[in-house]
């Protein structure tokens, strides 16, 4: 599998690049067979009873992971059981309650099933009806930063139909992960697999903060929470060396904003309040001041708290402080290895 996962078509529908790991909002699972063995055959394969639910080898973990990332999990899933009057909706919310008191303290945000299947029916698989509804509630998600994961054909369609990128993993039954195999969408042996595979390393472009500056910038912004980071400001995720850019002549910081779990400070470069990157969402310069993994949020959430402050105030409101803080940084090609960057002295600047 190329490592940029070329962009590939079902039945018709054009569908999106899968997105690397560091651009991950979202993962909206199909359930059984992809994230929970499926039920006892006398059941149809259905899970009826809450000491029928196991997990598929790796899933806990994975999910946990993603959670601490600030990863939103979702559960899509075709529950004809209750249909077939095999159990009712709150048997089916219970076992939904029930996986995410195994998988605690990761949470799964919205569990949303369809009981009854139908072709013409919007909500039932491959139907996109689901998905929009997931993506309706959540405005910020978009097929730049959501992934959809299962272990079906008509998954895959209802991501298709949805506009959503698609990656199988393989099912516990053995026919379906044949016909996925089938197909040209991307395919994977297990979850884990398919997670460090988005994961892999990734360079990109920053503005590194320079030992003195930080420590001042720590002084004049005492970290709110327990994960402090106050290491870099992203120019370009994806980056080569032509991306690394010259040394500004002017960076300050112009806001400061917190909420429960994220501490941002705005910044602005060389009179810049944004990056020119081409994305869909406008990125603005920033650097994580502080965060609270614990809570499930990881440093790429400070954007959306901004996008946020800018949607209900405009973008005067980055701006609040009386007088700006003026930072040394040195441009680098930086790696990210999906794991959180640690503070370091940079290393000294080589000529270009």
């Amino acid at each position: 599998m190329p490592s940029d996962y070329a962009a590939y078509e079902l039945d018709g529908f054009s569908c999106k690049r899968l997105p690397k790991l560091e651009n991950l909002r979202a993962v909206i699972f199909d359930r059984d067979g992809t994230l929970n063995v499926s039920g006892p055959a006398e059941n149809g394969g259905y899970i009826l009873e809450l000491s029928q639910l196991s997990f598929i080898e790796g899933v806990e973990d994975t999910l946990k992971d993603l959670h601490g990332r600030g990863v939103k999990l979702f559960v899509f899933t075709q529950q004809n059981c209750v249909s077939k009057g095999l159990i009712d909706e709150a048997g089916v919310d219970a076992v939904h309650a029930e996986m995410n008191a195994r998988l605690a303290p990761a949470v799964i945000s919205g569990f949303y099933f369809n009981t009854q299947s139908g072709a013409g029916e919007d909500w039932s698989k491959p139907g996109p009806g689901m998905l929009n509804a997931i993506l309706q509630a959540h405005p910020e998600l978009n097929a730049k930063n959501t992934l959809v994961v299962g272990d079906a054909v008509r998954d895959a369609e209802s991501a298709a139909a949805a506009g959503l990128p698609f990656a199988f993993v393989a099912s516990d039954q053995d026919e379906k992960t044949q016909k996925a195999k089938k197909t040209c969408l991307p395919f994977f042996e297990n979850l884990p697999e398919l997670v460090r595979a988005l994961g892999a390393s990734v360079p990109y472009a920053a503005y590194l903060i320079e030992e003195k500056s930080r420590a001042a910038l720590l002084a004049a912004f005492p970290p709110k929470h327990p994960d402090v980071v106050a290491h870099h400001i992203t120019h370009k995720y994806g980056a080569g060396e032509a991306d690394v850019p010259a040394a500004p002549q002017s960076v300050k910081v112009v806001g400061h904003h917190a909420d429960e779990t994220l501490e941002v400070l705005v910044v602005e470069i060389d009179g810049a309040k944004h990056q020119a990157t081409g994305e869909e969402e406008t990125r603005y310069y920033h650097i994580t001041l502080s965060l609270d993994r614990a809570k499930g949020v990881s440093p790429r959430n400070a954007n959306d708290l901004l996008q946020k402050l800018v949607a209900e105030k405009g973008e005067e409101a980055l701006r609040n402080l009386p007088e700006p803080l003026e930072l040394a940084v040195a441009p680098r090609l930086l790696v990210d290895s999906g794991s959180p960057p640690k503070p370091s002295k940079p290393p000294a600047p080589t000529a270009r």
